[in-house]
């Protein structure tokens, strides 16, 4: 449909001038449905303008229900694309390997069922840190390998159990993940259990496993940082009685895309850049 205003302008315009030019344009009678629209400006068909030349104007129709009311419509978009790079931030682990990227709306954090995740990064990874104990004098001996299962007695009858997801036998931090599921196994009792900042044995029953075996550090407390030498190494989660819990509730949120891939194992200076494009 298109709107041609040529001699009945004065009809549907109301101008304004000031010091002999127009200071405002008003529509006064505009119309609805239309999608273009042509002005032609001639003065001697006005009785409230006597002179002038060389004017111009544009008409611009908003679209249906104004700007922003379809914004998907308005724009013409059907894609939207989503960025995010791996590197040597402390909560991206290293020495394992990933296969599954995905995203998560509106978890919330760790304690809460309410408070957003409002953060740069995140983990979903709980950490302990640990300790030597006896004639030991540092963690660099013990080796936790991989994806092995650790558990901890953390009661009578009441044991938690979960599985390495990375380990640095220098700053004694090991990070673990519980999958769902777990709980079902014999080890675990009827449900899965954290981990507990009480100085007892971290247990490893892995063929790979060597070295003493350590317990958690209950006396590293409020701590998000570790100082070896002359290097501050910044941990990504803060510690109270040898634990940090995950970063967000895991139970959190809603999964709204996910995209199974080839394994992909880290390296302390291997960075990843993943771009999800979802057209709708």
């Amino acid at each position: 449909m298109f709107l041609f205003l040529e001699m009945v302008l004065e009809d549907f315009v109301s101008i304004t001038l000031n010091g002999g030019e127009v200071d405002t344009i008003t529509v006064t009678n505009g119309g609805t449905g239309y999608t273009k629209a042509f002005i032609r400006f001639e003065p001697s068909l006005l009785s409230n303008l006597s002179a002038g030349s060389g004017a111009t104007f544009e008409v611009i129709i908003p679209p249906q229900d104004g700007h922003g009311a379809d914004v998907y419509r308005e724009l013409g978009g059907n894609r939207v694309m989503v960025y995010s790079k791996y590197d040597a931030d402390p909560d991206y682990v290293t020495g394992n390997d990933f296969a599954r990227v995905g995203l998560i709306k509106n978890p919330v954090q760790n304690g809460s069922d309410t408070e957003p995740l409002d953060t740069s990064t995140a983990t979903a990874l709980g950490a302990l840190r640990l300790r030597a104990t006896g004639a030991a004098t540092t963690t660099s001996g013990t080796n936790y390998p991989i994806n092995a299962q650790i558990t901890q007695t953390v009661g009578v009858g009441s044991t938690a159990v979960g599985y390495v997801a990375s380990w640095n036998k220098d700053t004694g931090i090991l990070r673990y993940y519980q999958p769902v599921g777990l709980s079902t196994l014999a080890v675990a009792g009827s449900k899965l259990l954290d981990f507990a900042g009480i100085a007892t044995s971290i247990n490893c029953s892995d063929a790979l496993f060597s070295g003493p075996t350590l317990i958690v550090d209950d006396t590293f407390d409020n701590q998000n940082k570790i100082t070896t030498g002359s290097k501050i190494i910044e941990l990504g989660q803060t510690f109270n009685d040898g634990i940090a819990p995950p970063d967000f509730n895991r139970h959190s949120g809603e999964v709204i895309y996910i995209d199974n891939r080839a394994p992909i194992t880290r390296s302390s200076s291997q960075k990843e850049e993943v771009k999800i494009v979802v057209e709708f």
